[in-house]
């Protein structure tokens, strides 16, 4: 064999895995800390171990996509019967989401969380700061128990970052959902789809735990937090807000 064609042979040979797969050599980029690549992603694989047809499976992952909070999008309705079946398999844990990162159980005491935590949101990186809350309970605010059972719930399908304040006018608050007399929501400055659900669950936790009336059968209030946008550098900006159980 020729030496030109023992060269082609040999590089070939080192290319194949990229060339079978139809992928490219990774490229990370070390600059910011958060690493990026050009590799062609496969479908994550659904590794839920339910019990559950798997037809019924796909009919509540789209009727959980419905309760996602999106942008400019009106207050969710868990009340609405369409959700029953899917809100009793949530409960009793026969299905999750495929996107449920967040465990319902336990919860958080107001001096367990830090005055400020880095947090990341795809390519962003940010701070939330935790200012505390201001409780606003009164006989005609929410059951204690039905706003512990709705964090429950929207710890199990929120799984967006769509959570932040867009309302521009008037009272600057949104609501992000409602469930048996109980609204969830957050005010103040507007801010570009940054604001990650799941941030919110602690804050609303404190506010159940924290904010009762005076027998504590009742429950409300708002907990003053804020969220700053520090990576990438050309998109510096902080919002103020409120996070809100009404």
């Amino acid at each position: 064999m020729k030496l030109s064609q023992l060269l082609s042979s040999l590089a070939i040979a080192l290319l194949f895995p990229y060339i079978r797969v139809g992928l490219t050599k990774p490229v990370s980029s070390s600059n910011s800390g958060i690493e990026t690549s050009s590799s062609i992603e496969e479908p994550q694989r659904d590794i839920r171990q339910l019990s559950l047809p798997v037809t019924t499976i796909q009919q509540f992952d789209i009727l959980l996509e419905e309760l996602q909070p999106q942008p400019g999008g009106e207050p969710i309705d868990f009340d609405d019967p369409r959700y029953a079946e899917l809100l009793d398999h949530l409960r009793d844990g026969s299905y999750i989401g495929p996107n449920q990162t967040t465990s319902a159980s336990g919860t958080v005491e107001l001096n367990s969380i830090p005055g400020s935590s880095e947090v990341r949101n795809k390519n962003r990186v940010g701070i939330i700061y935790y200012y505390g809350p201001k409780c606003e309970a009164s006989n005609a605010s929410p059951s204690r128990p039905d706003a512990r059972e709705f964090l429950n719930i929207v710890r199990k399908t929120w799984a967006t970052n769509h959570c932040d304040q867009d309302n521009p006018y008037g009272s600057r608050c949104r609501t992000l959902g409602k469930h048996k007399g109980v609204r969830f929501g957050i005010c103040g400055e507007t801010s570009d789809w940054s604001i990650r659900c799941e941030w919110l669950f602690p804050m609303w936790e404190v506010l159940v735990n924290q904010c009762g009336n005076s027998d504590g059968t009742k429950v409300g209030g708002q907990y003053k937090t804020a969220y700053k946008n520090i990576y990438p550098d050309s998109q510096r900006w902080m919002v103020n807000l409120r996070v809100q159980i009404f």
